[in-house]
């Protein structure tokens, strides 16, 4: 056979095993220079062996070396050191280890059989002749190399011990095969070698099984450290509940008994929120355009529309007091005032500012009064919302981005106490911010900081506190949750909506007073109503951030819009301007001295509630010490509170029920509750003889809310009425 063909042959089994396992090279992380110094020291070999020549130079190819007592650059080659320990019995009898034979004298035999194998054959260079067998080699060939398969790679001290198998070791110019060897290797650069090795298939997939089960198993660590192994049962309980209703709701006749039930209560809550009235339905837009006399005959009918067929005017139910916050009524003057600012900047919108500057100016200006309220340092920011929600929304939103941003959070979390505003929950539904709640001291109603304190873990980037909260009218203690922000390097968020226009003049009105703004070290965001106790038009409020930086996060600003760069603030694109306008106005009306005479008058009617009941009703007690406008009221003994409140509503009281760890219900006292204190105690001492003297009836807070405090599954049952309520609302009838 001609040398060519040999070359071609040979060429051709190395380009196919080498294309073949380069796959599995690069799978196993090794880089693919290995690959080509392997190639290169194969065909070396078989140069120096002169089984056959390749086209050009033999010293074309560089040929992989080796230096004694260096790290390999392969995986496979082993040096010097290594103490092979042959373990097949052929192998020993056959004299597997090199003697003390010169290289000199095995380059003189081989050159010597090879210079016969010639004379005899001529060019045949025939395979599996002389030239074929490789065990005596010298030349430039002389490396230590071992190609094998490993079955085991261990770590011990300083040294690599490995398990070798299956393999082919060129030692000192000579070849051995073996069936398994082991070796011990002084640890140097080369150990990376064996990690690579490592590195297998099945090795990746049980290192992705043992990260998912390791992340899996940090969720429910943190889950544990916060809630606690009671309250992770509570939930568990509480989900196998809601799972046993679904199935026994698959059965038709608990299906149809469910529905009837729940029509039922539909039917009952339609009723009160749809009374019969002779107002005529509008369905559709009008074919000709109705006459003003006629519009204005409508919306005085409208006004007065009430469940109460002897209603004369409709606003006498909420200007009598009776109404638990809601309506945050100035006085008639201011009133007035409001609805001429209002009808001057009707048509105005803050989205172009180029067009109303005077709505931009009034509105810088509504925030910096807010900022200067709440003692907020230089630098400080803020912009006005649509209301509470949308301001706590905001915060939310900025401390997520800020965690992203600075942090690199990718699944922020907040913490906030269960009597936090339900705001809360809602910004980590839309945000996607898992939310925290953490327990309130039973007695001083206010938040656990041990509690937060455990809540707290690496993905957290925002804390709350109320000042006050709306169930109970607890304020926080925000020092010590902003001291823990500070700590944590993250968010405090202060929720003074409802405190808003109450909590920075308790000290001016004369009253206990705790810290809650900008003065107290760590707090970074406070969200306060302007439409509440500030008096302003509904739908106006403001969030502060003690930077301009922090307050960077909340915008929305695209470039790429084909129809201009946008940039908003808020939520809302167009904005009414008129709520500015109202609100501007109403500030500059009321002053500081128009605010604290406004604080002095709600606090006192509120904690005057609150001793007329501790003293005079001892069915009833306050929860906790309130120091502002809201009064919570719970049994103190076996009375059904939520009965109280339903007997309270036939007295034509609007007050809110609360559903958290005690029954209660609440009254949130404005300047329309000023004059009614007394008729409201009367009411209640009277509804609560009643509901002590006969069996609870069925009504509206009691069932709704029994419901859902005394069975597991209750909050779902009442979720689904909450809906239909929202549905209701629409109902054109």
């Amino acid at each position: 056979m001609s040398n060519k063909v040999v070359s071609s042959t040979f060429r051709h089994i190395i380009d196919d095993v080498i294309a073949n396992v380069r796959q599995d090279f690069e799978d196993m992380g090794i880089e693919k220079e290995v690959l080509e110094e392997l190639q290169r020291s194969w065909e070396a070999k078989l140069i120096a062996t002169q089984v056959t020549e390749f086209e050009g130079a033999p010293g074309m190819r560089p040929q992989l070396t080796y230096t004694p007592g260096t790290a390999p650059n392969v995986s496979v080659t082993v040096p010097r050191d290594i103490l092979i320990k042959k373990e097949n019995k052929d192998e020993k009898e056959g004299g597997a280890a090199p003697k003390s034979e010169s290289s000199e004298g095995a380059a003189a035999s081989s050159s010597k059989r090879k210079r016969d194998a010639k004379d005899e054959g001529g060019d045949s260079d025939e395979i599996g002749s002389d030239l074929d067998d490789s065990e005596e080699e010298e030349g430039d060939g002389n490396e230590d190399m071992m190609l094998c398969l490993y079955d085991k790679v261990q770590r011990v001290k300083n040294k690599w011990k490995c398990v070798l198998r299956d393999g082919v070791a060129s030692i000192h110019g000579r070849d051995y095969l073996f069936s398994k060897c082991n070796g011990n290797r002084l640890m140097a650069t080369g150990s990376l070698a064996f990690v690579r090795n490592a590195l297998t298939y099945d090795n990746a997939r049980t290192l992705a099984l043992v990260l998912v089960v390791l992340h899996y198993t940090r969720i429910w660590a943190r889950t544990v450290r916060a809630e606690g192994l009671v309250g992770v049962a509570r939930h568990a309980f509480v989900r196998l509940c809601k799972i046993a209703l679904r199935i026994a709701l698959l059965l038709p006749s608990n299906r149809r008994r469910m529905q009837r039930e729940m029509n039922e209560a539909t039917t009952d809550l339609e009723k009160s929120l749809i009374p019969h009235s002779t107002v005529p339905i509008v369905r559709e837009i009008p074919a000709h355009g109705r006459d003003v006399a006629w519009i204005d005959t409508q919306l005085t009918a409208l006004q007065r529309l009430s469940s109460k067929a002897d209603e004369e005017d409709g606003t006498v139910h909420w200007r009598g007091g009776h109404v638990s916050g809601a309506v945050y009524h100035g006085g008639e003057d201011l009133s007035k005032l409001i609805m001429s600012s209002m009808g001057r900047f009707l048509l105005s919108n803050p989205l172009h500012p180029e067009v109303f500057p005077g709505l931009r100016k009034m509105e810088a200006e509504v925030v910096c009064m807010v900022l200067n309220m709440y003692n907020a340092p230089d630098g400080a920011a803020g912009t006005t919302t649509s209301g509470g929600t949308e301001s706590i929304l905001m915060a939310c939103k900025t401390m997520r981005d800020w965690g992203r941003a600075e942090r690199h959070i990718r699944h922020p979390e907040m913490v906030i106490p269960t009597s936090a505003h339900v705001a809360f929950d809602k910004a980590g539904n839309y945000f996607g911010i898992k939310v925290r709640r953490v327990p309130v001291d039973r007695f001083t109603r206010k938040v656990s900081i041990d509690a937060m304190r455990r809540a707290i873990n690496s993905n957290t980037v925002l804390l709350v506190g109320s000042a006050p909260n709306f169930p109970d009218g607890m304020m926080d203690d925000i020092v010590a949750i902003a001291t823990l922000a500070k700590h944590y390097r993250i968010g405090c968020h202060v929720d003074c909506c409802l405190g808003s226009f109450i909590v920075p003049f308790l000290a001016a009105a004369g009253f206990v007073t705790e810290p809650f703004d900008f003065r107290v070290d760590g707090v970074t965001s406070i969200s306060c109503d302007t439409h509440k106790y500030g008096f302003a038009p509904k739908g106006s409020s403001i969030v502060m951030y003690r930077s301009k930086e922090l307050r960077r996060f909340q915008y929305y600003v695209n470039t790429e819009w084909t129809g201009g760069v946008y940039a908003s603030p808020t939520l809302a694109g167009s904005r009414p301007g008129a709520l500015i306008a109202g609100t501007w106005a109403t500030m500059l009306a009321m002053g500081q001295d128009g605010y604290t005479e406004s604080c002095r008058l709600i606090v006192g009617a509120a904690k005057e509630i609150e001793r007329r009941v501790c003293t005079e009703i001892p069915e009833l007690t306050v929860l906790g010490k309130p120091l502002v406008s809201v009064v919570a009221i719970a049994s103190a003994g076996n009375i059904n509170i939520y009965d109280v409140g339903d007997q309270m509503s036939k007295r034509g009281w609007h007050l809110n029920a609360l559903a958290g760890d005690i029954p209660a219900f609440h009254i949130a006292a404005t300047r329309l509750t000023v004059p009614a204190v007394d008729n409201f105690i009367i009411d209640l001492k009277l509804s609560v003889a009643q509901s002590r003297t006969r069996p609870a009836q069925p009504g509206t807070m009691a069932t709704v809310y029994g419901l859902g405090a005394t069975t597991a599954v209750g909050p779902m049952l009442v979720g689904e009425m909450a809906s239909r309520f929202i549905d209701t609302l629409y109902k054109v009838e």
